[in-house]
This record gives structure tokens, sequence and C-alpha cells, in this order.
């Protein structure tokens, strides 16, 4: 089983899913064929951007100091 990749990766794929998609409705040769890439693109486009939060959360997360462990309350039971 292919291993999911990094955050950035993942962004980079949905970027490049996006470009391709809009390309293939710009030079789409009926309407149905269009509104299909662009809903493509458009989904593309939303993945890639709830990646980049997804990402920010993440560098948020690990540059924020860790709460204690519990276990100085803990010991006294």
């Amino acid at each position: 089983m292919k291993e999911k990749g990094s955050t950035d990766e993942l962004q980079a794929d949905q970027l490049k899913r996006e470009y391709e998609e809009s390309e293939l409705a710009d030079h789409a040769t009926d309407e149905e064929s269009a509104r299909e890439h662009r809903r493509r693109a458009d989904k593309a486009g939303y993945l890639r951007r709830k990646l980049r939060e997804r990402a920010e959360s993440e560098r948020q997360t690990r540059s924020e100091p860790r709460p204690s462990d519990g276990s100085e309350s803990g010991s006294d039971r």
C-alpha cells in the first residue's frame, strides 16, 4: 500500500490537479464537459486550501509548549 505523502506534497498534488482540470475546462468542446472539469478544479482548490490550513495548524501545534503529562498529581493516589 502506498504511504500518504506529507501535507506539503498533498498540497502540491492538489495544485497540479487544480491547474490541469482548469486547463481541460478551458479547452473542453462542450459545456457539460467544461462544467465537470471546472467542478473538479474547484474541488482540488478547496482541498488544497484545507491542506494549507492543516499544515498551519500542525506548525502551531509543534511550536506550542506541551502541557504537563500529569505525572505529578497522579503519584499521590
